[in-house]
């Protein structure tokens, strides 16, 4: 498998790119990673909140796709949290049309940030 990058001393190949959202309401599934170029592997996910919160995450357009993952956020005392999920290996998700997130309002009071990188297989 051809990727872009270098490796860590663990191994895992370093984030080539970044994805940032934030600031507008994703109470529809929308885009956060482009897959047209390959296989998007995912290496880091932040996601910060300042209330209570379900982000899900899915492999293609949305809630007919695949749901890959859901984090939910519960916001702290000083009413803000942040979740980072660091995998041990890159997560890697195949669908042509990319990575799409979804939360469960249109709260934009969030902010998230995906380190990833795109790999020639599908």
């Amino acid at each position: 498998m051809a990727i872009l990058g270098n490796s860590r001393e663990d191994g895992i190949p370093n984030s080539a790119s970044y994805a940032v959202l934030t600031g507008q309401a994703i109470n529809t599934a929308t885009k956060l990673i482009d897959g047209a170029n390959g296989a998007v592997n995912i290496t880091d996910i932040v996601l910060s909140k300042n209330t209570d919160g379900d982000f899900s995450f899915y492999n293609g357009t949305g809630e007919a796709s695949q749901l890959f993952f859901t984090a939910y956020i519960k916001a702290n005392d000083n009413g803000d949290s942040i979740e980072s999920i660091n995998f041990t290996s890159a997560l890697k998700l195949n669908n042509a049309s990319g990575v799409y997130v979804k939360l469960d309002s249109s709260n934009t009071d969030y902010s998230i940030l995906a380190n990833y990188y795109i790999s020639n297989n599908r």
